[in-house]
């Protein structure tokens, strides 16, 4: 959407693209950081990940909207991402 975004994407073992999220807006974001952990049983649907990296401007990420005074000024941010959407 702007200079640099962030995103996340899932893809099968097959190559098949499961979902795929982008945050941000016209300032810049990045993702600097994916971890995936297994946090309940196999083929449960509580696989989570965990996002994290720097945004100026505005990162809107699930139902939470980030902002920083101006898109001058950089911040962080990190967030749990589930199995199956972002």
């Amino acid at each position: 959407a702007g200079q640099t975004d962030a995103f996340t994407v899932k893809i099968s073992s097959a190559g098949v693209v499961g979902c795929a999220a982008t945050y941000g807006d016209s300032a810049g974001q990045e993702a600097d950081q994916i971890t995936v952990a297994r946090l309940a049983p196999a083929g449960s649907g509580q696989d989570r990940g965990m996002i994290s990296g720097a945004f100026a401007g505005t990162l809107n990420i699930g139902p939470a909207s980030l902002s920083t005074p101006s898109a001058a000024i950089t911040d962080t941010f990190i967030s749990f991402i589930n199995e199956n959407s972002f």
